[in-house]
């Protein structure tokens, strides 16, 4: 029965080597694993068992080989796709100066819930600093209006004002 068992590691570890040279040309990745696992079962076949170095030269020769698939191996052939911006709708009106829209009294005028294009309605157009984009959830996109030191930050969460900011405004 012993050598049944070590007759099946020899024809295993042979079809693993095998297929790794097989598949060496076409599958990297497969071919590096396929010699590892065929490389891993032939030191026990070959009645190296009670030698004793033998787990230590079993696990250098896997460790090289797994060095080997890392080392060689090409990142994923499908890497995850960062999300697409989609451009917020712009519209395009006549405006006072920047300096006459940035005022203490219309940062206030300015609530949470607004949709963007009422914000724009009361401080001109804002210029996107940041826009966070991800399956599932609300997108998020941060403006920014400046003139100067004087300046209004607002975010928008599904196109609704969730927050405002304002620094140096009189």
């Amino acid at each position: 029965m012993q050598s049944l068992g070590k007759t099946t590691l020899w024809v295993l570890s042979v079809l693993f080597i095998l297929l790794g040279l097989v598949f060496f040309a076409t599958n990297l990745s497969a071919a590096l694993m396929a010699l590892l696992i065929g490389v891993v079962l032939l030191p026990p076949m070959a009645q190296f068992i009670d030698y004793p170095p033998f787990k230590v030269i079993r696990w250098v020769i896997a460790g090289a080989a797994f060095g080997l698939f890392v080392a060689f191996v090409p990142p994923s052939e499908n890497p995850v796709q960062p999300p697409q911006a989609s451009p917020t709708p712009r519209l395009q009106r006549p405006s006072p100066s920047p300096t006459q829209r940035l005022t203490l009294e219309a940062f206030n005028q300015i609530k949470a819930g607004m949709t963007y294009e009422q914000v724009i309605e009361i401080l001109g157009e804002g210029e996107e600093i940041s826009r966070v984009e991800i399956p599932g959830t609300p997108t998020t996109v941060m403006y920014q209006w400046q003139t100067g030191l004087r300046s209004v930050n607002a975010t928008f969460q599904d196109n609704k004002l969730i927050s405002k900011a304002q620094f140096n405004l009189d």
